[in-house]
């Protein structure tokens, strides 16, 4: 028999949902300025949940370099995790993020995955100096950064499920000529994507990719030569990509990938790679590659490696005109 509770206490969605629950009741309990669950990605801190109305204007997806940040201080064991006054703590009053921001008082916890390294952190702070006792908390907290930690764990799993859901879910749209993603397909993962960055602040690329010459390949040789030349870059393409990645053929002669979990560095490797095995193909293309920023979202990165790519291929043919003139 199915028993309903009359006052029911539903489970939380996912790690977002319950991270703005722990921020907000920890707001309400110990009254600091902030309090902000962050992601600890590369050299970047990302906040993904602050409290709202807080005393800094601090906003889900602002950043900062890690290591200026008093989070740094408590993971590399330089800091305790709770600081009635900072000032009295030299791995908080040194930190280079107070050269910013007024730090008074301070409170930190890891937020750990299962196998030991650290997603990010549980963090308070205010202007202002406070009570010593704020160090009786401490269960409380340390209680909560690990109930959080263990949600994301869950997160992370499910995750993975629901990108290998996601990419046979997009295998269905396929181009018809090539095989592979075709422009729904290349929408679809877009906005499944940029809502992960969201929830989570995991890091996400954009490739473009334009064939050179498929319009006079066309034009000399027939619409067949052009479509066995599509049909080559996108077996290319696709056998170099990450296995983590989105390919898709999202216009004529225009191709896109989506790599999340790759920050700037990672996509300039796969942009090489790439680049490398059409030319090994011998498949003129020209390709460009952008970050999703935080606050700018993916439509922004796309519009910006759009216009790498457009640089590239300027660049490519100036490259030829000299070539031509010797």
């Amino acid at each position: 028999m199915d028993v309903r509770p009359a006052l029911p206490l539903p489970p939380f969605a996912d790690f977002a949902s319950a991270s703005r629950a722990v921020v907000g009741f920890l707001n309400a309990q110990v009254p600091l300025a902030v309090w902000s669950v962050n992601r600890a990605e590369g050299e970047t801190m990302l906040v993904l949940q602050p409290s709202t109305d807080n005393g800094y204007g601090l906003k889900p997806g602002d950043s900062m370099r890690f290591a200026d940040t008093l989070c740094a201080a408590m993971v590399a064991g330089r800091a305790p995790h709770i600081a009635p006054d900072v000032e009295a703590v030299a791995g908080y009053r040194d930190a280079p993020a107070r050269r910013h921001v007024p730090i008074g008082s301070y409170l930190s916890f890891p937020l750990q995955r299962a196998d030991g390294l650290l997603f990010g952190t549980l963090c308070g702070f205010d202007p202002q100096a406070q009570s010593p006792s704020l160090v009786d908390q401490q269960p409380l907290i340390e209680l909560l950064s690990r109930q959080l930690s263990t949600i994301l764990q869950f997160d992370l799993e499910r995750e993975s499920a629901w990108r290998t859901a996601l990419q046979h879910e997009a295998a269905a749209m396929t181009d018809a000529l090539t095989g592979i993603g075709n422009r729904r397909a290349f929408d679809l993962l877009c906005e499944r994507e940029e809502q992960r960055c969201r929830d989570i602040g995991q890091q996400l690329g954009v490739l473009i990719i334009d064939l050179d010459g498929l319009k006079p390949i066309n034009d000399s040789q027939g619409h067949a030569a052009g479509d066995a030349l599509l049909c080559r870059a996108g077996a290319v393409l696709a056998a170099s990509v990450p296995a983590t990645a989105h390919l898709s053929r999202i216009g004529g002669d225009e191709f896109a990938v989506l790599l999340p979990g790759h920050g700037l560095a990672a996509i300039e490797r796969v942009t090489g790679v790439l680049g490398d095995a059409l030319a090994a193909a011998g498949i003129d293309a020209s390709l460009g590659g952008a970050e999703r920023k935080p606050h700018r979202g993916l439509a922004d990165a796309i519009a910006r490696a759009d216009a790498a790519m457009y640089a590239d291929k300027a660049a490519r043919r100036m490259r030829r005109m000299r070539r031509m003139r010797r």
